[in-house]
């Protein structure tokens, strides 16, 4: 890297750095247009630092990074706590467990109000289906 860069003044970053259309912009509500048209990975090293106004050995001006953060926001990801409770009830009861639950039912229910006296084949077959 040449030493003249880093000497380079830091400016704020101009919409020329970006590409014409922006996500927010896009009638179609996708962002492949948008990221299709990025070519930052394309660039050199000197042209990339150019087009997004940084510096190699300095990185960005304070007062950069505060405009930045303030404008876009930190650069975390948003974390939510997963809900076990509804993981767990959509593991026992979601997808095919509702048919065997179902089952479950019908083999009890012909366990012992319909059969007289009650045959345990029903009841075998409902403690086998349950585990």
């Amino acid at each position: 890297m040449s030493q003249d860069l880093a000497k380079a003044p830091i400016h704020p970053v101009s919409s020329s750095a970006l590409p014409p259309s922006s996500p927010s912009s896009s009638s179609d509500g996708s962002d492949s247009s948008f990221f299709a048209s990025l070519d930052f990975h394309l660039l050199g090293e000197d042209e990339l630092v150019r087009r997004l106004n940084t510096n190699t050995t300095r990185g960005l001006a304070s007062t950069e990074c505060a405009t930045r953060l303030k404008s876009n926001g930190p650069n975390v990801f948003d974390h939510h706590r997963p809900n076990y409770v509804k993981k767990l009830l959509s593991y026992v009861f979601g997808g095919f467990c509702s048919i065997l639950w179902v089952g479950v039912i019908v083999f009890f229910i012909c366990w012992k109000p319909l059969s007289d006296p009650p045959i345990v084949t029903n009841l075998a077959l409902a403690i086998l289906v349950v585990c």
